[in-house]
């Protein structure tokens, strides 16, 4: 889940620096509130007449059919109700947290309501009013964003592995009684290029074309898609990403090498085929089959 999370973040950064009129992001935030109030259902009357932000908590539940009569506890989402309400969200968690206790000449004590926060979120603010062509703006650019840093990278692996092999030597023996100075200088200097170069120097140094694989592979790989979205689309949320990943043996968190690696019909039986030809059919059969 903390590569998702990441991922998501970084989608999160890209769009803010794309378009920071349209979307800003915040702090990440507890989103779930519970109530519990150990003196019973009056109790928790009294604190919804008291705290706004828990009567209306209340008022929405029970437009939804929900009854308070007997209830002692509540949980709501209380960023959702701080918006509603034209209000920050910090300010609504330390009124609420305040009602844990109550105030008097004598002090603090203990009020009988337990308070607790949970579900970290992400936290944001943005337009809600977009139009759907500037909804499909930003899905293009996050789109052209992910796959320019994709190339970018692959570029630096591929510019590393051919700077490397230019240095290496054939045996290892043939570099294990004495340091070879010529290529240990050559390894340095290609290192300092590296990094004085600007990344679309780089892409131009090695060549990221797909070659795209004979009919018959694409027609094995077309029936082989097909095949994996019939036997696990029911149980499992794929997308075009995932199931190139299971074809090429890459391990991620709802597909994991330990146990998709026993599955010998799809993980790595396409490894012969570019993974970007892989992403395309397996991008191309979800929506044929979701047109259905």
């Amino acid at each position: 889940m903390r590569d998702v999370e990441g991922s998501i973040e970084t989608l999160l950064c890209y769009l803010e620096l794309h378009a920071p009129h349209i979307l800003s992001n915040l702090a990440p935030v507890y989103a779930t509130c519970q109530l519990q109030c150990y003196g019973g259902p009056q109790q928790l009357q009294a604190v919804a007449k008291k705290c706004p932000p828990v009567g209306v908590a209340i008022a929405r539940q029970k437009l939804r059919g929900e009854r308070f009569e007997r209830a002692s506890s509540l949980t709501f989402p209380v960023v959702d109700i701080s918006d509603s309400m034209g209000w920050d969200a910090g300010p609504v968690k330390r009124e609420l947290s305040r009602l844990q206790w109550t105030f008097d000449t004598g002090g603090a004590r203990k009020s009988g309501v337990l308070v607790q926060f949970s579900d970290l979120a992400f936290h944001m603010r943005t337009c809600g009013d977009l139009s759907d062509d500037e909804l499909d703006g930003l899905v293009d650019f996050l789109h052209e964003r992910v796959m320019r840093q994709e190339r970018a990278e692959l570029a630096q692996l591929a510019l590393l592995g051919d700077r490397l092999g230019k240095v290496a030597h054939k045996n290892y023996w043939m570099c294990a009684n004495e340091v070879d100075l010529k290529r240990s200088n050559a390894l340095k200097k290609y290192l300092d290029d590296y990094f004085d170069e600007a990344d679309e120097e780089k892409d131009g140094l090695v060549n990221l074309s797909v070659e795209e694989p004979d009919a018959c592979s694409l027609g094995q790989l077309t029936s082989d898609i097909r095949l994996f979205i019939q036997t696990y689309g029911g149980e499992h949320i794929l997308s075009a990403r995932s199931i190139a990943r299971v074809f090429h043996g890459i391990d991620s968190p709802r597909f994991p090498a330990a146990v998709w690696g026993r599955v010998r019909r799809f993980w790595r039986s396409h490894l012969h085929v570019h993974f970007h030809v892989v992403l395309r059919e397996a991008g191309t059969q979800l929506l044929l089959l979701r047109e259905k």
